[in-house]
């Protein structure tokens, strides 16, 4: 899911699929919606009831996306963590929180660097990508190994495959 874009019209969600099968959603609300992840909320049960989807992994890039998600049943949950986001000015003040319990629901992060990863100790499955590695294979933690194909900036190449 997308960052959301603020309409003066009625608040709804679109959805894309690309050519590898990802489905990328972008909310569209209403400027003067009061609870914006509230509606983002109901807005991802309602498509993943619709779609019946049963067999999906959450992919987050920030932490403040945690209530967005929040009653869904993935198969895995990624973070990729390439910034320390709570360390920028004017950070809000939840986003430690949430990042710590997105670390405790992950079942792989991507950091920036090894430093990164040894800092947070980490108790799940850690990679720091090489901009220069093109697909790397990994098995998470709960031992699914189901391939999905990765269509982001995960080791800086669209199409990397990883077993989950």
């Amino acid at each position: 899911m997308e960052e959301p874009e603020w309409v003066d019209g009625s608040s709804h969600l679109e959805m894309t699929i690309t050519p590898e099968g990802v489905r990328v959603l972008v909310p569209y609300l209403n400027r003067d919606t009061r609870a914006p992840e509230a509606e983002q909320a109901e807005m991802i049960q309602a498509l993943v009831a619709r779609e019946e989807l049963r067999d999906y992994v959450l992919w987050y890039y920030t932490p403040m996306a945690l209530p967005i998600a929040a009653g869904l049943a993935p198969r895995a949950v990624v973070y990729d963590c390439m910034d320390q986001l709570a360390a920028f000015k004017g950070s809000p003040p939840e986003l430690m929180r949430r990042e710590e319990e997105l670390f405790r629901q992950a079942d792989v992060v991507f950091t920036v660097g090894r430093r990164c990863s040894r800092k947070r100790r980490l108790g799940t499955t850690t990679f720091t990508p090489s901009r220069a590695v093109s697909t790397s294979r990994i098995s998470l933690r709960r031992g699914l190994h189901r391939p999905i194909r990765a269509t982001s900036r995960v080791c800086g190449a669209r199409g990397s495959d990883f077993s989950v």
